[in-house]
């Protein structure tokens, strides 16, 4: 986006031309000008990861980027803690179903929620409508909820998606926790290996 706004067609040529009074005259070569906007471009972008620097059309997205890196820990410490105890093949389907879970545990909790609804209806859960429920409130407290590290629609609609900085800071300790926990799960059964 940096490299985007610095060669603007407006930009270059201000930067390159310079009128005289009577003609343009060229004042800068086109190379040495895109070099100057590569090197802006590069620091304008390091200073934006840093929280430093962060222009209109860039809000956001650094916060997104850091919630995305979040869910990236998630996953592969999924992918560590498979790979520790199966095969690659199997690891990599493993962690790609974790995945599909993660982000649908919101709509795993609103199904059993769902069924809870109509079950009142009908008299209340019982039996099978029982065993269920239970069995996806199980599944949404055993996944990971990747869904609420998805920041992208504050990113795209700032006016209508308003972040609540609690809810931030409580995704993020909930990221870290999850994996920490479960990175420890993987250590403590790749040390239980046998390799002899």
């Amino acid at each position: 986006l940096h490299w985007q706004d610095l060669t603007d067609y407006k930009k270059i040529s201000e930067a390159i031309y310079e009128y005289d009074g009577e003609q343009f005259v060229r004042v800068m070569p086109v190379s040495v000008f895109y070099l100057i906007a590569a090197a802006k471009s590069v620091g304008l972008g390091l200073a934006s990861f840093c929280g430093l620097y962060t222009p209109d059309y860039a809000a956001g997205i650094m916060l997104t980027t850091w919630f995305t890196c979040l869910e990236l820990a998630i996953i592969t410490a999924f992918a560590c803690m498979y790979s520790s105890f199966t095969s690659p093949t199997l690891s990599a389907i493993f962690t790609l179903l974790t995945v599909v879970a993660g982000r649908l545990c919101e709509d795993i909790y609103y199904f059993a929620q769902l069924m809870e609804h109509y079950a009142s209806r009908e008299g209340g859960l019982a039996g099978s409508k029982l065993v269920s429920y239970y069995m996806a409130i199980g599944a949404f407290l055993a996944t990971p909820n990747l869904s609420i590290m998805n920041q992208r629609a504050s990113v795209i609609y700032p006016e209508f998606e308003r972040v609540d900085l609690l809810l931030l800071i409580y995704t993020a300790l909930y990221a870290v926790v999850y994996t920490t926990g479960v990175l420890s799960v993987s250590i403590m059964i790749f040390r239980r290996r046998n390799f002899k």
